[in-house]
């Protein structure tokens, strides 16, 4: 990833004022973090270094510290990934989205004489703050029944932040999992969970999050905001209770403003320190929580386009019982629930497919995979085609 690039979104976030930069404690990382920061400084910003160390948690303590942008560099294997927030913990919209495509695409502010330069400081923010306030902000306000004891690792960045909200919230932790207690799991930054229930069970993303909004449910919310390939189970867990499930990207700032107050949908730590006080104040055990939600498995493919995922998608919204949310397509057909959606910077079509059991969800799987690379084979086709025409 090359430091002028980033240089240059730091030039175009210098406009929001104080804008907090992270990265991960690696050479490569911090390199590109300074880059971004003497963007900012140059042109008339205030750059925060965030000493934390992953994306979950300065998504976080932007929050907490009122910035109007944050952005996080990650080094994982070898491979650098980019995280952005807004003020609200969410991904960036609006006019500062744009600001940032445009400089990622090589528009680079120009800097006027008359900008005096910025400063850099640190933001003086410790992860204990930031664990101690997440769980304040994710902890049920109700009186606990036991303590509750979880097992955690320690090797990334995500299980860490999990630990140390965890441990802010007042839970016993170990290191490895063991019959009778639940195992926590962070992944893509920190904004996905997965856990082992106390008998041993694999409980996945989707399954956890419908566990979420059933506690949501039963604490008088009534509603919960969830990203637009969610489960398809958040929405029969709402409807049982007469609840309402919003989707960010479907739902308008409605779900924006949601999902900002309800971290725990979104962000790993959140999620297990709200997952353990329910336990905590039910006296409940998880795999008794997870037995109260429909049971979904899921199934993933991912098609190489060589036409415009746009396009795919316009031409499989023709299906009976589709609609757009986000930036996909979802369809309902039979039992299961099928969620196609673009890669953001790759020619791929993602395919999510849900049903009440594992072999319908591959098979739903499978046949729109299929389906899609039909379509795309025939719209590359008219548009050669189109072009030999074209070709004198």
């Amino acid at each position: 990833m090359d430091p002028g690039t980033l240089e240059g979104l730091g030039r175009a976030l210098a406009a929001e004022g104080r804008i907090g930069v992270g990265c991960t404690p690696v050479q490569a990382a911090e390199s590109l973090a300074q880059a971004v920061r003497g963007g900012i400084t140059a042109a008339g910003g205030q750059a925060l270094r965030l000493k934390l160390d992953s994306p979950v948690q300065c998504a976080g303590a932007g929050v907490q510290l009122g910035l109007p942008a944050v952005l996080f560099v990650e080094e994982e294997r070898g491979r650098i990934s980019l995280y952005l927030f807004g003020a609200d913990g969410l991904p960036p919209q609006g006019e500062l989205l744009r600001r940032l495509e445009a400089a990622w695409n090589g528009e680079v502010p120009i800097l006027s004489e008359e900008v005096a330069p910025g400063r850099e400081a640190d933001a003086g923010l410790t992860c204990q703050d930031w664990a101690a306030w997440t769980a304040e902000r994710a902890r049920l306000r109700r009186p606990a029944l036991r303590r509750v004891t979880a097992a955690v690792g320690r090797a990334t960045a995500q299980d860490r932040a999990i630990r140390a909200a965890l441990t802010a919230m007042g839970c016993t932790l170990e290191e490895s999992w063991r019959p009778g207690i639940p195992a926590f799991r962070g992944e893509r930054g920190g904004f996905g969970l997965t856990a082992r229930d106390e008998r041993g069970v694999v409980v996945d993303s989707g399954q956890l999050l419908a566990v979420l909004v059933l506690i949501e449910m039963e604490n008088g919310a009534g509603r919960a905001a969830v990203s637009p390939g969610a489960s398809a189970a958040a929405e029969l867990v709402a409807s049982g209770y007469g609840g309402t499930v919003l989707r960010l990207g479907r739902d308008g700032t409605e779900a924006r403003r949601l999902a900002a107050a309800q971290p725990w949908m979104g962000q790993a730590p959140a999620a297990a320190v709200r997952l353990c006080s329910r336990m905590a104040v039910a006296g409940q055990r998880l795999e008794r929580l997870v037995a109260k939600t429909p049971r979904f498995s899921a199934w993933r493919r991912e098609v190489p386009l060589a036409a415009g995922g746009d396009q795919v998608l316009s031409a499989l919204a023709e299906a009976p019982g589709s609609r757009r949310e986000g930036p996909g397509l979802r369809l309902r057909t039979g039992d299961g629930w099928v969620y196609l959606s673009p890669a953001n910077r790759r020619p791929i079509l993602r395919v999510l497919a849900e049903g009440p059991d594992l072999e319908l969800a591959a098979e739903l799987c499978d046949r729109f995979a299929h389906w899609a690379a039909q379509v795309d084979r025939e719209l590359s086709g008219r548009c050669a085609q189109e072009e030999d025409k074209q070709v004198p």
